[in-house]
């Protein structure tokens, strides 16, 4: 008899709600230096971006880890931008 793999987190469909814009806005508004990594998540001038948060927004393609330099940090993509200007335009 065959299993069925349970569902990953990963495997769910591209549904972008609202704390995941709120952190978009957190991470654009921390350019152009970006959230850096650190104890328990990622932070940056304009506020935090929780650990298990941000594997969703790079899975989705919405923000990326750059690793030039000295510390790992969290930015915005083109798509995460968009993202955020088709919510916010009236």
């Amino acid at each position: 008899m065959r299993r069925d793999l349970a569902p990953t987190l990963f495997a769910l469909p591209p549904i972008i709600t609202a704390a995941m814009r709120k952190q978009l806005a957190v991470i654009e508004a921390s350019m152009p230096i970006g959230c850096t990594r650190a104890r328990n998540g990622w932070f940056g001038t304009a506020g935090r971006v929780g650990l298990r948060d941000a594997p969703l927004l790079t899975h989705h393609g919405l923000a990326r880890v750059s690793y030039r330099g000295r510390n790992p940090r969290l930015l915005i993509t083109a798509k995460g931008r968009r993202e955020i200007s088709e919510r916010t335009a009236p």
